[in-house]
C-alpha cells in the first residue's frame, strides 16, 4: 500500500523500477536487494532509502535499523512526500507501541505536509481514529482536530478499516509471529524458485500476514478457508483489480472476517 500512495504522486526513477516492482509484488526480500544496490552507486537517494526500510520492516528483518531509517527520513528528508510517507509509517508504528503522544506528532506532520491525496486520506482518517482512542488529543491542537474532523466525507469503510490500529494491537503481534516466520521462510526459500504464481490480491502470503496481524491466531484457519476457496475465486473472477499493469482477483480479508466484528 505504501509503494502505490508514493507513486501516484512520483515518477520513479528509472534505477528503481525493478525494485518498486518487486515492492508491489510483496518480493520485501527482492525489492530491498534491488535498492541497497542503488544505494550502493547513489548513497543520498532518499527513495531507495525509503523502499529500502520499508521492505525490511514489512519482511520482519532489520526492523530496528530500518526504523531508525524511516525515523530520520520523517525528520530531514528533502523530497516532501518521502518524509511524509516515513512519518506515516512511523506514526502508526508508535501508535501500535502505545507511543501515542508520538504517533500524533508523526501523524499530524505527514496530514499538513502531503499534496499527495491518498496520503492526506490516509493520514486524517488514521488521526481521527487515534484521537477517539485516547480522547485528551482532541484537545492538543483545536485547529487540527477540526480540520481532521472535516475530512470524514472522504474516507470509505475500506480506507478506516486499514488505517485502524486496534487497542489490543500488542497482543495481536505476538499470535501473528507463527504466520510472520512461515511467510518469512516461504518467501526467502520457497518463493525464489517457483516465481509469483498467486492470481489473488492480496498474496496468499501476505493474506497470510493481514490476517494473523489482525486475528491473531485465528489467522491460520482464515489461510486455510483462503485455500480452499482460492479456485473458485479465480474461475469466477468477480472482482478483478491491476496490480501493476497484471490482472488480479480482489480478495481482501476484510471480506471474510465480517463475522469476528463485534
Amino acid at each position: 500500500m505504501a509503494g502505490i500512495l508514493f507513486l501516484s504522486a512520483h515518477t520513479v526513477p528509472a534505477d528503481l523500477q525493478l525494485a518498486v516492482d518487486l515492492f508491489e509484488e510483496e518480493d520485501w526480500s527482492g525489492c530491498r536487494r534491488e535498492c541497497l544496490r542503488v544505494i550502493s552507486t547513489t548513497p543520498d537517494s532518499e527513495t531507495a532509502r525509503l523502499f529500502a526500510a520499508l521492505s525490511a520492516v514489512r519482511a520482519g528483518t532489520c526492523s530496528q535499523d530500518a526504523e531508525g531509517i524511516l525515523r530520520e527520513l520523517a525528520e530531514t528528508a528533502q523530497d516532501i512526500e518521502v518524509q511524509c510517507l516515513a512519518a506515516y509509517e512511523v506514526g502508526h508504528a508508535e501508535w501500535a507501541n502505545g507511543n501515542v503522544e508520538e504517533a500524533y506528532d508523526y501523524l499530524v506532520l505527514a496530514f499538513q505536509k502531503t499534496k499527495e491525496p491518498m496520503m492526506f486520506r490516509r493520514a486524517s482518517c488514521s488521526l481521527e481514529q487515534l484521537m477517539y482512542q485516547h480522547r485528551e488529543l482532541l484537545k492538543k491542537d483545536t485547529a487540527v482536530t477540526m480540520q481532521v474532523q472535516s475530512c470524514r466525507s472522504l474516507w470509505s469503510p475500506e480506507l478506516v478499516r486499514a488505517c485502524r490500529i486496534d487497542a489490543n494491537e500488542d497482543g495481536k503481534r505476538w499470535t501473528s509471529l507463527p504466520a510472520a516466520w512461515i511467510v518469512g521462510f516461504y518467501r526467502h526459500q520457497i518463493a525464489p524458485a517457483i516465481g509469483h504464481r498467486c492470481s489473488l490480491h492480496p498474496s496468499c502470503s501476505e493474506y497470510f500476514l493481514r490476517a494473523s496481524k489482525a486475528h491473531g491466531l485465528l489467522g491460520v484457519p482464515m489461510q486455510a478457508d483462503r485455500l480452499v476457496r482460492e479456485p473458485g475465486v479465480v474461475a469466477a473472477a468477480e472482482k478483478t483489480t491491476e496490480v501493476r499493469g497484471r490482472t488480479r482477483i480482489a480478495d481482501p480479508v476484510e471480506d471474510h472476517d465480517w463475522w469476528m466484528e463485534e
